[in-house]
């Protein structure tokens, strides 16, 4: 939360977490079932 974690470290955060390759995994099937619109 915003208590714990500053605005600039949790920008780093979604940018690392957005710029990551998803690498499939035991999830896979899970993210294929999401529709993107």
């Amino acid at each position: 939360g915003a208590r714990v974690v500053g605005l600039g470290l949790a920008e780093t955060i979604l940018e690392a977490f957005v710029s990551g390759s998803f690498e499939g995994g035991r999830h896979a099937r899970r993210v294929t079932k999401i529709e993107l619109t």
